[in-house]
Order: C-alpha cells, then sequence, then structure tokens
C-alpha cells in the first residue's frame, strides 16, 4: 500500500510540472534560509557548553555608575578583589583570574626565532585551570603556574614553536614574551587544544605570580580597587547550592569596605556575576561576541520567510483542489476510504518537501557565500551534527503535517456524487473550506506585505544610520597598529617617513582610533565658586596632528597641544561642565589626573565608539611623551 502511494504521489508530482516547480522553489528557499539561520543560531549557543559545572561558573564584572551619564558595565575586576573575594565572600568554591595581553611577541631565546606578535598570550593563576580543566600533554596541573616565570603552551603553540617536538621533550624549554618588559619564562606543561567552540581564544598562559613587584603591579593597573580594565578578569565557581544572587549581595559590603562612597553615600562602583553561558553575547576576548537582538531578529525573519513558503503551498494546493474533484469522485465511487486519501495526499505533499529539503542543502551553500560577511567568523555547517540529523529527519515530516494536513482535509472530504458532477460545495450553503482559503490568501497577502515593510523599514534605518555624520572625516584616512611599548624615537621617525610622502597630507599617532571600541574613562575636577564639580570622561591620547589628521571641526581655541599640561575638549564637556560658552572654556584650568591642566581649545562632538551609544564625554588630553612610558 505504502509502495502504490508513493507511485501514484510522484506520477502525479510529474503530472503537474508548473505547480510542483513553484512549490519546490518555495518551500526549499524557505527551508534553506531557516536551516542556515537554525545553524547561525545553535552555533552560538555552543559556545563554552563543553565545560564541567558550566552552570556554577561566572564571571565577575564591575559596573561604573556616571551618574546622569548612565552606567558602564565592564568585564574587568580590581585587582584587589581577586586577593580578597575568597575570604570575603562565602560560597567561591574556586578563583581563577586571567589578565590578557595584545600585540605580545613570542621569541627563543639566544636563537634567531622569532614568532611575531599575537592576542592569544595571558597571564594565569592556578585556580584557572581548576574552574576551566584541560587535557594535559605534559606537566602537573596543580603545579605548573605556581612559580613566577612559569608558561604552560597549549597543543598549537607546542607545534608553532617547537616543530616534530614531542609535549614532554619542551618541558623545561625557555620563552620570552616581550610586553612591558621582556618576560622569561620556562615551560611547566603542554595542555590540548579545545575541539569544541570557546571564547577562551590563549595558547600561552604565563603564571599570574610572574607579577610580583611593585613597578609591575602598578603598570598592569592591580594596585587599587580604583583601577579598573578589561584586561583584568576574575572568574568564580560557586559552591553547590550558592545561587549568584547572593554572592551579588555579599559584594555590597565588600564594595563599602573597601571603596570611598559618593556624597550621597551612594558608591559609584558594584559588581555582578555573569554566567558563563552568557559570555559569548557580551564583549569578549578576539572580538567573537554576537548579540541577542541580532539572533532573536534572525529568528524572526527565518519564521516569516517559512510561514510565507508554508502559505503559499497551502493555498495553491487548495485552489487545485477543484481540478482534482473528479479524482476523489472516482476514488471513493470505487472504495477508497478518507483516512487512504488523506494518507495518499500526505504522501505527496512529503514527496514534494523531500525533494525541496535535498534542493535546500545546495541553496544553504549559495546562502554562505552570499552572506559570509555577516556570518560568524570560521563559521561551517556540521551536515551530520546529532542537530542537523535531528533538524533534517524531523523538519520535513513537521512541515508535511503543517502543510499538507489542511488541503487533504479539503479533498479527502469532498461527496463522490457531486465530485463526479464538478461540484465542490454545495449552493447557498456555508464552505468552511472556502472561508479557510479565503482568510489563508488574506493571512499571505498580509504577511507579505508586512515583511515587505520591515524590509524597507531595516532600509531607510541603515541608510539612516549609515548617512550620519560621525564628527571626523574618515575617507582617505588610514591607520596602522603599531607594536606596543615600541620604541618612542622609532615611532617618530616613522611618523616623519610618513610626513615626507608626496602622497601623505598628514600623519599622527595616537593611543587609539577616532572611533574603536576601546574606551579609557577616567574623571575630572572642575571648580566652582566655593566647591569642585567631578565629571566623568572619556579619555584619548593623541598628538597634535590628531584633530587635523582626523578631520574634527574645531570650534574655539587652537588645536596644536604640545604640552602634557593641555588638553582639548568637545562640546558636550563644555555643557556638562556649565561653562557659559564655547570661548570661556578656553584658558580654563581643570584638575585631570591629580594635576592641573588647561582647556586649549573646544572641537565637535564626534562619535567615538558605535552609533547605539550616546556621544558621552569626550576629553582629548594630548601628551607628547606617552610613547615614551
Amino acid at each position: 500500500m505504502l509502495k502504490n502511494y508513493f507511485k501514484i504521489a510522484w506520477r502525479n508530482i510529474l503530472r503537474n510540472k508548473l505547480r510542483t516547480g513553484i512549490h519546490i522553489l518555495g518551500l526549499s528557499i524557505g527551508i534553506a534560509i531557516s536551516f542556515l539561520i537554525f545553524n547561525v543560531v545553535t552555533h552560538s549557543y555552543s559556545f563554552d557548553k563543553f565545560h564541567p559545572d558550566g552552570d556554577r561558573i561566572y564571571r565577575v564584572n564591575t559596573l561604573t555608575d556616571w551618574g546622569d551619564g548612565g552606567s558602564f558595565p565592564n568585564s574587568g575586576t580590581p585587582g584587589p578583589l581577586y586577593e580578597v573575594i575568597s575570604e570575603e565572600i562565602t560560597g567561591i568554591e574556586e578563583k581563577g583570574k586571567l589578565y590578557t595581553l595584545y600585540n605580545t611577541l613570542a621569541a627563543l631565546p639566544n636563537t634567531e626565532k622569532v614568532f611575531g606578535r599575537s592576542n592569544v598570550v595571558t597571564f594565569a593563576d592556578p585556580g584557572f585551570f581548576k574552574i576551566f580543566p584541560r587535557e594535559w600533554l605534559a606537566g602537573n596541573p596543580e603545579t605548573a603556574l605556581l612559580q613566577p616565570e612559569s608558561v604552560v603552551i597549549s597543543e598549537t603553540s607546542l607545534h608553532k614553536y617547537f616543530p616534530g617536538s614531542d609535549a614532554s621533550d619542551v618541558l623545561g624549554e625557555e620563552l620570552m614574551f616581550v610586553d612591558s618588559d621582556s618576560i622569561y619564562a620556562k615551560i611547566t606543561g603542554v595542555i590540548a587544544d579545545y575541539k569544541e567552540n570557546t571564547d577562551f581564544i590563549f595558547h600561552d598562559f604565563i603564571s599570574l605570580s610572574t607579577i610580583r613587584s611593585e613597578e609591575q603591579i602598578s603598570w598592569y593597573g592591580l594596585h587599587e580597587w580604583g583601577s579598573v580594565n578589561s584586561s583584568s578578569q576574575l572568574f568564580v565557581k560557586l559552591a553547590q547550592g550558592v545561587s549568584p544572587e547572593s554572592v551579588d549581595e555579599a559584594f555590597k559590603p565588600l564594595i563599602a569596605k573597601n571603596m570611598e562612597s559618593e556624597e550621597n553615600g551612594e558608591y559609584a562602583t558594584s559588581f555582578f556575576t555573569e554566567p558563563l553561558s552568557a559570555m559569548h553575547f557580551q564583549p569578549n576576548y578576539g572580538s567573537s561576541h554576537v548579540s541577542k537582538t541580532f539572533l532573536n531578529g534572525l529568528i524572526f525573519i527565518g519564521m516569516i520567510i517559512l510561514v510565507l513558503a508554508t502559505l503559499n503551498f497551502v493555498n495553491l494546493e487548495t485552489a487545485q483542489a477543484i481540478s482534482r474533484s473528479k479524482e476523489v469522485g472516482i476514488r471513493k465511487t470505487i472504495g477508497g476510504t478518507r483516512v487512504q486519501l488523506i494518507s495518499q495526499f500526505l504522501t505527496e505533499t512529503f514527496l514534494i518537501i523531500l525533494v525541496s529539503s535535498v534542493l535546500a542543502l545546495g541553496l544553504v551553500e549559495g546562502l554562505k557565500v552570499l552572506f559570509e560577511v555577516y556570518l560568524p567568523k570560521n563559521f561551517t555547517i556540521a551536515y551530520f551534527s546529532l542537530f542537523n540529523i535531528l533538524f533534517y529527519t524531523s523538519f520535513p515530516l513537521l512541515l508535511t503535517l503543517i502543510t499538507g494536513i489542511y488541503p487533504a482535509l479539503i479533498l479527502s472530504n469532498y461527496d463522490p456524487q457531486r465530485a463526479m458532477k464538478g461540484e465542490t460545495i454545495r449552493s447557498g450553503k456555508f464552505s468552511m473550506g472556502v472561508f479557510l482559503r479565503k482568510n489563508l490568501t488574506v493571512i499571505q497577502l498580509s504577511s507579505s506585505i508586512a515583511f515587505i515593510i520591515l524590509v524597507l523599514v531595516l532600509n531607510y534605518q541603515l541608510k539612516f544610520v549609515t548617512s550620519q555624520p560621525l564628527g571626523f572625516e574618515k575617507e582617505a584616512v588610514m591607520y596602522a597598529s603599531l607594536p606596543f611599548m615600541s620604541d618612542p624615537d622609532k615611532m617618530l621617525q616613522l611618523q616623519d617617513r610618513f610626513n615626507q610622502e608626496g602622497m601623505v597630507q598628514s600623519a599622527s599617532l595616537s593611543g587609539s582610533l577616532v572611533s574603536s571600541t576601546s574606551l579609557w574613562t577616567s574623571d575630572v575636577k572642575i571648580p566652582m565658586d566655593t566647591t569642585e564639580k567631578e565629571m566623568y570622561i572619556q579619555v584619548m591620547n593623541v598628538d597634535s596632528a590628531f584633530v587635523k589628521v582626523n578631520g574634527i571641526p574645531l570650534l574655539a581655541g587652537k588645536d596644536a597641544i604640545d604640552k602634557v599640561d593641555e588638553i582639548l575638549v568637545n562640546e558636550q564637556f563644555v555643557k556638562e561642565a556649565g561653562f557659559a560658552s564655547l570661548e570661556s572654556a578656553v584658558g580654563s584650568s581643570v584638575t585631570f589626573s591629580e594635576e592641573q591642566v588647561t582647556i586649549i581649545g573646544v572641537v565637535a562632538d564626534f562619535h567615538s565608539r558605535t552609533l547605539g551609544r550616546k556621544f558621552g564625554l569626550c576629553c582629548l588630553p594630548t601628551i607628547l611623551n606617552i610613547f615614551k612610558q
């Protein structure tokens, strides 16, 4: 019987090529888009799901309240918090710390082997590997990071630094890392690479105890509670039964004990725990995070497209019902039951969806190429993974029931005598089938119109955002990332060489780009009549050519900063500080970094971060010797 169902269904499909082609094209596009979105979403939610007791692992974040300027969450924590958290707060089973490094040079000392700079080097304490266990190819996980100048490398680094060597052979070998200073560290362990998706991109783990002198601790900003750096990250594993809310509450007395409160008795800084499962959706290492809002939007779009494809299928099938009424009449006349007819029509629907699903697999690869720039980095589809196999086995069956059951019920319900005459409904009588078919058509057209409007709104919104004045010139401006802690004289020589090139109008050295994800915040005090007004600001270290190179309009004063006690401010700063005019702000003295500095100019507001954020306060102190630290 089942064989006959498929045979007859296949013949009907071949007999109606145009109808079949429309069905297959519409469904295959809908399935392909849904399958791609399904993989993008499951890929994003798969990060760091494999760690033991992952539901008890949290990252401690810092929240700084800027008052009217809003609040700013930071994934970093002050250095002293790591020292006291397990003693001051109960319920902490393990604590682990990372201090991430950037543009760190790796080399083999006493050789000419230099491996370039990378962002996969970090300081780590022994507790980190207790929270995030690894497979150890060599070394003792309990003692590998106890002693200063120790380093644990990954399998990738093993093959990079010592090609052809076994893990046990490199124990005791020395590596040199160049950051603020040269670090000579002996290899005490080798760990296997992660095979799963993870945000922990690091391959070289230098013992945190290497940072031990007062000068080093101060340089890395680990010396005081008021210093928060996103490079300094603290992870905790809570004991069984301990809730993150109780830990967040326990942070309050700890803050009161170690930090100074504001005039109103409130504290500008607070700490909170972030689940490991949420880390991928927040800024983290390697800029691999993704927005949950973006993912939800993708799911919504995929559902709309699939619903439209499904409604299109249902409407076409019910519209074809009249032409198949005689077929139904003959089948019922010769003894066919309604159940057999429903099975026959569902089999036909299943074959169409099955062919559409196979075609969709080919379309998915095309969609990947077409939208590659919008997909996650190194995104691949594992077609034979458990989730994808479940998708491709259950999805056609589910879609068959959703799209095929209504047309099958309509067709199988025809009265055989009237069907033989070509009459499908009784004249003057209400027909639920006709009613539903008309309303399904209305729903399909309404959904299509809504989708078109949504796309147009998004298109206009994107055009609006991309056409907004940024406050600086971005055309014809190029930048290069120079090595951290480079020789200042060489950097100035490089700048001079660029200025001598005929194609270069001007060159500038700065601590960050005019617009980037980088953010340095501090405070400044503005003298009032009898007191001082304290403001939180954004700080950018630049040189005297920065404003002209980036085309930032100068509104008052001058932009040629050449002294360490001179700063530029923007319009927002002048407004928040309460100056009567832009000109009145020029020449005023304020306290910045415990030093008296003079405002020599005011520039226009510019977007130093994403357009989704408020302008905020942008102070541009220019310290020419900033590169000579």
